[in-house]
């Protein structure tokens, strides 16, 4: 009697435990390798050294860029931008105070980022935006109504620059102005954008209007 024998295949809680936790320390050594050096100073051994593993393990758990970029962003966005975008207008002010705090308690690494031109680091912060795209994008559509495409465009750009890093840096250093006056004053600035895109939407006497028209 001939046969090919079958291999059972086991999941063991603790082994994925364990692998949890080798991807996470890995995971640790590329966030503290992409602040400290630049791009071409980016290296997998010293990634894997870091974490105490192979370079071999490093690849297991992130075969490629995209994985590795996908994994950065997504420890970027969970450390330092907390909340969801807001569905509607009304949670404007809770988003930006929860972003504007979870960005002050993260200063260090924020500044660090900051601090290096790596590209790298900027397409990290790419990544992350871009997964927050369309939530941007619906948000804007809810609060102003009927928009052209390039009503949309110019208010999702000016909102995440309102909303970025460097503007929470300017108002910090060079304004002076603490934790609850920068969210007051860049919740009023989304807020006034919103506003004003939405009057553009409608026109004055309530017809829509081109951008840039104005009577």
């Amino acid at each position: 009697m001939t046969g090919k024998s079958t291999q059972r295949t086991y999941s063991s809680p603790l082994r994925a435990e364990q692998a949890g936790r080798t991807r996470e320390r890995i995971l640790e050594a590329f966030v503290e390798q992409v602040t400290e050096s630049d791009l071409q100073d980016f290296s997998i051994a010293l990634v894997a050294k870091r974490a105490g593993v192979s370079v071999r393990t490093v690849y297991h758990h992130y075969p490629n860029r995209e994985a590795i970029l996908d994994a950065l962003a997504a420890w970027y966005e969970t450390n330092v931008y907390l909340p969801p975008v807001p569905e509607t207008a009304d949670g404007i002010r809770d988003f930006v105070e929860a972003s504007i705090t979870a960005i002050d308690a993260a200063e260090s690494f924020v500044r660090a980022m900051q601090a290096h031109s790596s590209r790298l680091v900027g397409e990290v912060r790419r990544w992350g935006r871009s997964s927050r795209r369309g939530a941007m994008e619906r948000l804007v559509k809810s609060a102003c109504g009927k928009l052209t495409e390039e009503q949309t465009k110019r208010g999702m750009a000016l909102i995440n620059h309102i909303l970025s890093t460097n503007t929470w840096r300017v108002l910090k250093d060079e304004a002076g102005m603490e934790v609850d006056e920068i969210v007051d004053s860049i919740a009023w600035a989304v807020e006034a954008l919103l506003d004003d895109l939405r009057k553009e939407a409608l026109g004055r006497d309530g017809t829509a209007r081109e951008v840039g028209v104005r009577r």
